[in-house]
């Protein structure tokens, strides 16, 4: 199953790629904004850091564990509709 929220494994010889994929319904990000959101300290405005809390590292502590283990993440968005994270990586 390949829906936001599983586990996909896919195979690639002795190693097996995982992907996770989370979905949300919330209020979207700016494709402007989508090039620094994995940056330390940063978020779209005071506005909303003030309506939905946090400092910023969350998404930067994501990108560097999944770094750490040679994967990647990212997302899609789109404003007023939501978001989907997504993290990959192989696996032996």
């Amino acid at each position: 199953d390949e829906s936001p929220g599983s586990g996909i494994v896919h195979q690639i010889g002795s190693k097996v790629k995982v992907v996770f994929a989370v979905e949300d319904s919330g209020v979207g990000i700016s494709p402007e904004f989508i090039q620094r959101l994995f940056d330390p300290w940063t978020q779209e405005d005071s506005a909303s850091t003030k309506k939905h809390g946090g400092s910023g590292l969350g998404l930067s502590i994501c990108k560097r564990f999944a770094e750490l283990l040679g994967g990647e993440i990212s997302v899609t968005s789109k404003q007023g509709e939501g978001s989907v994270f997504s993290v990959s990586f192989v696996a032996e």
